[in-house]
C-alpha cells in the first residue's frame, strides 16, 4: 500500500464520516467506513492505487451537492467523483495516491455546495485543494481526512467558520488508520435584518431587492426572495414585504452613510 501525505491546506481536515458511524455498525472505537464509500466517475479510477479517504458529514437539514476533480499534465478539471448527499447524509471518497512530479501529478480539487437549514438557503462553495504523492517507502501507512459540519444560527459575513480539530480511529479494509476531524459550523440560520442580498451588510442593494418583491407581488406574480430573504426584508414586521420597508432599510443605510450607528427600533415606527 502506498503511503498518503496531504498539503498542509487539507492535512488538517476532518474524517467526519468516522466519527458519525453508529457504534453498532462495527467496533464502536474502530467502525469500518466502507459502506460509505461514494461510486468514482473517473472511468480509470483503480483502487489497488489508494492511499487514502476524504469524507464528510452534513447536518441533518442540510444537503450538498459534491465533486470532486483533479488536474494532471494531460489536461484540467478531469471529473473525479460526482454525487448528491442528502440531509444529514455521510460521504467517504477514495484517493489514489500519485508521484507528483512534475510531468506525473494530480491536484486534487474538492467542492462541497451545501443548501438547506431553517430557511433552505444556500452556503457558499466549500472548496480545498490537495495532493495525494506516491511514496512507496512506507508501504503500510494510510491517512483519513474530511469534514464535518454543524448548522448554526450565528451571525457572520462567512457562511463557514472552522472551529477546530480532533483525532479519531477506525478502520479500512481491515486496517487500522487514523483520521484528523475538521469541524465547520455552517451559518444558514442566522438572518440579519434589512439585510436582503445576504451580503452581511444593510445598504441600497437591500431596498432594491425589495422594491423587485413588492412590484412582483402587485403582479400577482411569484415571490422573488427565498425564506431567509423574506424575513430580513420584512424590517418593520408586519408579515408583508413592501414600500415601506425598502423605504425604512434607505433610511439605516443613511445613517451608516452618514457616519452614524443606526438602531432599528429607532428607524421602524411604533404603532
Amino acid at each position: 500500500m502506498r503511503s498518503l501525505k496531504l498539503t498542509a491546506l487539507v492535512s488538517a481536515a476532518s474524517m467526519a464520516v468516522l466519527s458519525a458511524i453508529p457504534a453498532g455498525a462495527a467496533n464502536a472505537s474502530t467502525p469500518d467506513i466502507s459502506s460509505y464509500f461514494v461510486k468514482p466517475t473517473f472511468e480509470y479510477f483503480n483502487e489497488a492505487d489508494v492511499n487514502g479517504i476524504v469524507g464528510l458529514k452534513l447536518p441533518k437539514t442540510v444537503s450538498a451537492h459534491v465533486e470532486v476533480t483533479f488536474d494532471s499534465p494531460e489536461g484540467l478539471a478531469f471529473p473525479y467523483y460526482t454525487t448528491d448527499v442528502k440531509a444529514g447524509g455521510i460521504a467517504a471518497f477514495q484517493i489514489e495516491g500519485y508521484s507528483n512530479t512534475e510531468d506525473d501529478y494530480r491536484n486534487y480539487h474538492i467542492n462541497i455546495q451545501m443548501t438547506g437549514g431553517t430557511y433552505n438557503t444556500s452556503a457558499s462553495p466549500f472548496t480545498e485543494e490537495f495532493t495525494v504523492p506516491d511514496i512507496n517507502d512506507d508501504p503500510d501507512s494510510f491517512v483519513a481526512v474530511g469534514y464535518e459540519f454543524k448548522l448554526d444560527d450565528k451571525i457572520s459575513e462567512s457562511d463557514i467558520e472552522y472551529t477546530g480539530t480532533k483525532q479519531l480511529t477506525g478502520t479500512y479494509k481491515g486496517k487500522e488508520v487514523t483520521a484528523d476531524i475538521k469541524s465547520y459550523n455552517l451559518h444558514l440560520n442566522g438572518v440579519i435584518k434589512g439585510d436582503v442580498t445576504g451580503e452581511g451588510v444593510v445598504d441600497g442593494s437591500d431596498a432594491t431587492l425589495v422594491l423587485k418583491e413588492f412590484g412582483s407581488q402587485l403582479a400577482g406574480n411569484g415571490t422573488t426572495l427565498d425564506a431567509r430573504q423574506l424575513l430580513a426584508a420584512d424590517v418593520d414586521g408586519d408579515g408583508t414585504v413592501d414600500g415601506s420597508d425598502a423605504t425604512l432599510i434607505l433610511k439605516y443605510f443613511g445613517l451608516i452613510a452618514a457616519n452614524q450607528t443606526p438602531n432599528w427600533d429607532d428607524i421602524i415606527p411604533k404603532n
